[in-house]
């Protein structure tokens, strides 16, 4: 493994799953954001849920991408489509 591979931390940590009581548990961190725990019945059930939750996060990432492109890309079309000196309001 390189040094710089090696001075790089993950982005996730999937804690569990974890069988206690009759329930499996399990919990993902993304960043310094943890998640609520998962619980279900089976691993199958956990795996399901972190899933969907993790598609969720995909999903919310996606739509800042699609605002802050918006916002960047905005600005400069009105700029290279306005030949005077008018200001861009």
């Amino acid at each position: 493994m390189s040094e710089q591979a090696s001075q790089e931390t993950s982005l996730y940590q999937i804690e569990g799953p974890t069988y206690q009581e009759g329930a499996w548990t399990a919990s993902i961190t993304l960043k310094e954001q943890k998640s609520p725990p998962f619980h279900g019945g089976t691993k199958e059930e956990v795996q399901e849920q972190m899933l969907h939750y993790l598609g969720q996060q995909a999903l919310e990432i996606e739509k800042a991408r699609i605002v802050l492109r918006k916002a960047f890309e905005g600005p400069s079309e009105k700029r290279e489509n306005n030949d005077s000196n008018e200001p861009i309001v």
